[in-house]
């Protein structure tokens, strides 16, 4: 399974389920992909994904970012990144937190489909 990287500050925020989105520059994942959140514990299951300009975040699209202003979220990306440009078009990606009983189920199914 391929790994996502997320800084520190926000694994909380996917754990308790106030981060539910990502946007990044790269559309390298797919719905329907698992993903493990920075080699730790934490999985993730990406449930849509679809382009999207910066400026066009909406509001609840912030609070599903984890963030609770546009502000805020301008801020943190531009930490992230080292700029932000409202124009710049992004791959947003929605997400569920998955809990490992699922994910040793998705294995099983997985291995009975191999024999």
């Amino acid at each position: 399974m391929r790994t996502i990287r997320f800084k520190r500050c926000f694994l909380p925020l996917i754990l308790e389920g106030r981060k539910t989105q990502t946007r990044r520059l790269e559309g390298r994942y797919r719905p329907g992909e698992i993903l493990r959140v920075n080699r730790t514990e934490i999985w993730i299951l990406i449930t849509r994904k679809y382009r999207q300009r910066l400026g066009d975040i909406s509001s609840e699209e912030i609070l599903r970012e984890g963030f609770s202003s546009p502000k805020e979220f301008r801020r943190a990306w531009t930490w992230i990144y080292g700029f932000y440009d409202p124009d710049q078009v992004v791959w947003t990606y929605e997400f569920r937190l998955i809990s490992p009983l699922y994910l040793q189920s998705v294995y099983t199914v997985l291995e009975g489909e191999r024999r």
